[in-house]
């Protein structure tokens, strides 16, 4: 299946088929060296990832661009290995993110069969489709990383 994406001006949502299983895809997703591996948009670079994988525990990735390093702050909402991961969203030290404020992201994982996986994936709660549109750039290209990742 091809990946699928539909865009609103306060959400994205993509669809995706990965060669993991549920397992190992949610491990990329939980797993501070994973995250480091394969995280962020192309013209990125992961320096550190913290992860508390608890409802109510925190994520925190520092993302290394260009023109800023900043950080990915947020709270697990929801943790059902391996099938679903449900986070708050929050740029900390990014310019051109300043005000996009908190943004929740959901993780949906279903087996595919074959050692694939489906990923559900939705970021939403975005205050202007300006902030969708660089999120759905950064995710897609996030995906191809991870697909790479998920290779080795």
């Amino acid at each position: 299946m091809s990946p699928t994406t539909i865009e609103t001006a306060n959400a994205l949502h993509i669809t995706r088929t990965f060669n993991a299983t549920p397992d190992r895809l949610f491990d990329a997703w939980t797993q501070p060296e994973a995250i480091r591996d394969w995280f962020g948009c192309p013209e990125s670079r992961i320096g550190d990832a913290t992860v508390d994988l608890r409802p109510g525990g925190k994520l925190r990735v520092e993302m290394i661009l260009k023109d800023c390093t900043c950080q990915i702050v947020g709270t697990y909402r929801q943790v059902d290995r391996p099938y679903k991961l449900v986070f708050t969203w929050n740029w900390v030290g990014h310019p051109g993110m300043a005000d996009c404020g908190e943004t929740l992201v959901t993780v949906e994982l279903e087996d595919a069969g074959e050692g694939r996986t489906e990923m559900r994936f939705s970021h939403e709660g975005f205050p202007t489709r300006e902030f969708s549109d660089m999120h759905n750039y950064g995710w897609n290209g996030g995906f191809e990383q991870l697909a790479a990742y998920l290779q080795k």
